[in-house]
């Protein structure tokens, strides 16, 4: 498999062993054994990008194990530990966990994610996830309870969960982690007195109420600050919801995010200074099937597995980012068309289609 990366590349991050921006996409490179070549050493199965570092996940060709690489900026601990990358690398190379946070041969990386300066995986054992962190401690993004800004060395943390999950949980999931620039939410699916729940936690940056519910008769003056914390170290328990209603998808903005609900209904969060919530009155009746957010956008689809036959997007438009004309609300797109997915960046999103049945 070839990965193909543009853009901003000030820190090595585009892994094309150059500091050097690519205006058109170019491929990256993988180390291995010190030698450097563009075909990567199994399936990328994840990517994970940060301002200035971007993490890999791979599933190996030889014995089909899970790896992670990163390539870009080591400078606060965001690519491990690992002496090597603690300056940054122009390629892709794979990354060192502490001995003691490192993956047991019953663990199993499921997710990665990147904040601005501080990276996240997601191990699964048999019945409890961990879920680790390294790099920048801005906002208490380690989730550690430590509000030191920078630790004196590298290191690899776990975050603390021990507080929001009873220990008599049967099992402990984390079914979603999202992060963005300076905050991070996680659902938490666990089972107690036999009763499966999701538990929205966060921690981070939450001057702008990012680690809030918004309800119809909260923040309605955008220019007032919501009272909760503004900087959260260890997670806090934001909302816990029971049978029949589970967390189904889940995105993150700069300082807004959105949750999908299997009954069909959004919960919203943070900011709505640049109008990015979707408005109830606005959107049609069919279920929401895929929310997405970009730094100071939102983007509600609608449809099904196969196939998304609406999107509606707000918020920020100074980039032409809103994908349409000012008013209204729906994004269009030529009828032949079947919408897979959309992919936000900060201020750009790319909508993943088919043309007809190819």
């Amino acid at each position: 498999m070839i990965l193909w990366s543009a853009g901003s590349n000030a820190q090595g991050q585009l892994a094309t062993r150059n500091q050097e921006d690519s205006h058109e996409f170019k491929q990256a490179f993988f180390d291995i054994d010190g030698m450097t070549q563009t075909t990567a050493p199994g399936r990328v199965l994840q990517i994970a990008c940060g301002a200035n570092h971007t993490l890999a996940l791979l599933r190996n060709s030889s014995d089909s194990s899970l790896s992670l690489w990163g390539a870009g900026d080591g400078s606060k601990g965001q690519l491990g530990i690992g002496t090597d990358v603690s300056q940054g690398t122009q390629c892709f190379k794979p990354l060192v966990l502490t001995r003691e946070m490192a993956p047991s041969s019953a663990d199993e990386i499921r997710i990665i994610q990147a904040s601005w300066e501080t990276s996240f995986v997601v191990l699964r054992s048999h019945t409890r996830d961990r879920i680790l962190s390294f790099g920048s401690n801005d906002f208490g993004l380690l989730g550690t309870g430590d509000n030191t800004l920078t630790p004196s060395a590298p290191t690899v943390n776990e975050v603390r969960l021990d507080h929001l999950v009873p220990h008599s949980a049967a099992f402990l999931r984390v079914a979603y982690l999202k992060a963005g620039p300076r905050h991070v939410l996680a659902i938490l699916r666990y089972a107690n007195d036999g009763t499966e729940r999701d538990m929205l936690v966060g921690w981070g940056a939450g001057r702008h109420g990012q680690l809030e519910l918004r309800s119809p008769d909260t923040f309605v003056d955008n220019d007032k600050k919501p009272n909760g914390p503004q900087r959260v170290p260890l997670p806090l328990r934001i909302m816990v919801w029971m049978p029949p209603v589970s967390v189904v998808d889940m995105s993150v903005g700069y300082q807004h995010a959105l949750l999908l609900l299997s009954d069909g209904s959004m919960a919203k969060l943070g900011s709505d200074a640049k109008s990015q919530m979707p408005s109830g009155s606005d959107l049609p009746q069919e279920r929401y099937s895929r929310i997405r957010c970009s730094w100071n956008n939102s983007y509600a689809a609608f449809g099904d597995s196969e196939s998304l036959l609406l999107i509606r997007s707000y918020g920020r438009n100074a980039h032409g980012q809103l994908g349409r004309a000012e008013g209204g609300s729906e994004v269009n797109f030529p009828s032949s068309l079947k919408i897979r997915d959309i992919v936000c960046g900060s201020e750009h999103c790319l909508v993943m289609a088919t043309d007809g049945d190819s």
